[in-house]
């Protein structure tokens, strides 16, 4: 089902119980996970005081409506972008980007090396002279490779957010785990963050999801909604061609090898029909101009 397929990698290994049971059961060859109570170095040294090794260049944006002034902030969603071999470089940074988000960045990243542990091997009906194919195969061994560089015990810890731990707030996660009201609407439409809408999905619309005044409570509708903002994320920085884990990922599960999240969501959820691949298209395009405005008003009843 379409729900089904909104769970994308940088949440899939997401629920502590999860993480705890992966930690217990630990494949041969591998670290052994460090105890809970310590402070891994990664994380010690993404808190500690200092000035950053290398930080995301600043991106500005447009002010809202009513002539505020423009923000700037740094450009987190090239954190993901970053070559998956240098990943320990990548945490380093994300941590130090911690007051403006980086922490959430720094979850999803680690939860990739999580995930990675339980992925089966590629599907015995994987076309090896795809080029896409060989594509995803060199994306699963980078990954691989930038999580071997680390002690199991640093990413683990990286992989959830203990409400003790150190460092000042992270306002992206603090806006993740908010109660679903306007307030939270408002602020995310303030700073409209790709892994932010990625991390809601089809909660960012509420339990009873409606926008410009249509509410979509059939399974259609809802698919079709789902569907669209499956790819809102990819308007806003979100790396989705063809090193989007859910689309590589997807490849090597022999679900079909695509070059972008846009060919696969349309190959999974229109099938080929040009009416369903409009009306995809044309929602997409609706709720990307909305949250561009800010226009809290079209999400709501």
């Amino acid at each position: 089902m379409a729900a089904g397929r909104l769970v994308t990698a940088t949440r899939a290994a997401g629920a502590g119980l999860a993480l705890l049971a992966l930690a217990a059961w630990w494949q041969p060859g591998l670290p052994t996970p460090e105890p809970a109570s310590a402070t891994p170095p990664l994380l010690a040294a993404g808190v500690a005081a200092g000035p950053p090794a290398w930080a995301p260049a600043e991106v500005v944006r447009d002010g809202a409506r009513g002539g505020e002034p423009a923000v700037a902030w740094p450009d987190l969603p090239a954190l993901l972008a970053a070559p998956a071999q240098s990943l320990r470089a990548t945490l380093q940074a994300a941590l130090r980007e911690r007051a403006s988000g980086g922490r959430l960045y720094a979850r999803a990243l680690a939860r990739q090396c999580a995930a990675l542990r339980t992925w089966p091997e590629p599907a015995t009906s994987l076309d090896l002279n795809d080029p896409r194919a060989q594509r995803a195969l060199a994306q699963r061994t980078a990954l691989a490779t930038g999580c071997d560089q680390m002690l199991a015990g640093e990413w683990l810890a990286l992989a959830s957010v203990p409400a003790d731990e150190p460092g000042v707030t992270d306002p992206l996660l603090q806006t993740l785990e908010s109660e679903a009201s306007p307030a939270r609407l408002a602020a995310l439409l303030a700073r409209p963050d790709p892994l932010l809408m990625e991390e809601l999905g089809s909660r960012l619309l509420g339990d009873s999801p409606v926008f410009d005044g249509q509410r979509f409570d059939g399974a259609g509708e809802r698919s079709l909604l789902e569907a669209a903002l499956r790819l809102l994320p990819c308007d806003f920085g979100l790396v989705c061609d063809e090193r989007d884990p859910g689309v590589w990922q997807a490849c090597l599960r022999g679900e079909g090898c695509h070059g972008s999240r846009t060919e696969q969501v349309m190959a999974e959820e229109a099938a080929g029909d040009p009416a369903r691949v409009a009306a995809i298209a044309a929602l997409r395009s609706r709720l990307r101009d909305a949250v561009r405005a800010r226009a809290v008003e079209r999400f709501l009843p």
